[in-house]
């Protein structure tokens, strides 16, 4: 299942990513609410990504123990390198069109997050560089080209005619960016 919309909370130990869903019965001007039954928590050492069902009597000791949250539009992967391995979040998308009824959306801003921020931060110079030139590059390709489009609910890697066959519902390597993290 895919959610437009995540709030990711962090703190030294973990991430908690708990997804926003439409609430029709909201009459607010951003009608979601978050969903507990689909809650992420992922950990920070060992990159383990868990779902976990948060009962309504543990919410409020759960958020009290995380420092900050992030509004975002989605992960695009998590990349592992010299210092350690990054959350890569979508902070800003926009609309770009609609496919058969599919809303296709552009990358326009995006975020690597360290899961061991001490990592980065105690690697020597020469090390800190490459890894800033390797995001830049990253951040280049992603968003500054105008080249990553992606749909919550269309899997963009396969071509229309082979969906409405249904000759194949797996990624088509050629266009599946991240195939071999």
């Amino acid at each position: 299942m895919t959610f437009p919309e995540i709030e990711l909370y962090e703190n030294a130990k973990r991430f908690l990513l708990i997804p926003r869903v439409i609430d029709k019965k909201l009459d607010d001007v951003t009608p979601t609410k978050s969903d507990f039954d689909n809650v992420v928590l992922a950990d920070r050492q060992t990159c383990a990504f868990s779902k976990i069902i948060v009962p309504k009597d543990q919410r409020k000791a759960l958020f009290a123990s995380m420092k900050t949250m992030t509004r975002i539009f989605g992960i695009v992967g998590v990349i592992k390198l010299l210092s350690g391995s990054f959350l890569i979040v979508i902070l800003e998308r926009e609309f770009m069109y609609n496919i058969r009824g599919h809303e296709v959306f552009k990358l326009k801003k995006i975020q690597f997050i360290p899961f061991t921020p001490s990592t980065f931060r105690n690697q020597d110079e020469g090390v800190k560089e490459r890894e800033i030139a390797y995001i830049e590059m990253m951040n280049k390709v992603l968003v500054e080209e105008d080249s990553f489009y992606f749909s919550y609910t269309c899997n963009l890697t396969v071509n229309f005619q082979d969906q409405l066959i249904n000759k194949s519902n797996s990624s088509n390597r050629h266009f599946f960016w991240n195939r071999y993290a």
